[in-house]
């Protein structure tokens, strides 16, 4: 389980309670359900955007194929193409889409935090983040989930041996 993020800083609550964020925004969330018996522990798919509106329905229907108990939380940061837009008609049909729009361009670094502080304070057993671009292929995340069987922290690099990116 994901027990602790250190930060300089503190930032507001999830809407509506007195959890802190790692990062200014407001959550759309709903209730998390249970994985299905036979399946891994509770599983936090985190994706942070910028301008990722023609991505984010086919990411989240692959992730869906690969992880179908993961919930996903979308961090964006205040896309001007819609992105956010797209992920809550997404949401308005699968609870397990969160949301949670940050009020302009805070970066990578930040979303990740966030996604971290999220996965804690919703008891998340593992988190695992991917680039919104495709440039981490959902295909990867069960070899991932069955690492993680063996191991407390697993990597995927495109920096390693067999790793790389496509265009």
């Amino acid at each position: 389980m994901i027990t602790e993020v250190r930060e300089p800083q503190s930032y507001p609550s999830v809407a509506g309670t007195d959890r802190p964020l790692s990062a200014p925004g407001s959550v759309s969330t709903t209730a998390h359900t249970n994985p299905p018996a036979g399946t891994h522990e509770r599983l936090l798919v985190s994706l942070a955007t910028y301008n990722e509106a023609e991505n984010i329905g086919p990411l989240i229907e692959d992730i869906r194929r690969y992880a179908p108990q993961a919930d996903i939380l979308v961090i964006d940061d205040n896309s001007p193409d819609g992105t956010a837009e797209r992920v809550e008609e997404l949401a308005q049909s699968d609870p397990r889409i969160h949301l949670l729009r940050r009020p302009g361009k805070l970066g990578l670094g930040t979303a990740i935090l966030t996604a971290m502080r999220y996965a804690i304070t919703e008891g998340y057993d593992l988190l695992l983040n991917l680039d919104a671009d495709f440039s981490h292929p959902p295909r990867y995340i069960p070899g991932l989930l069955a690492g993680m069987a063996r191991r407390d922290v697993m990597l995927g690099s495109r920096y390693v041996a067999g790793g790389g990116t496509a265009n």
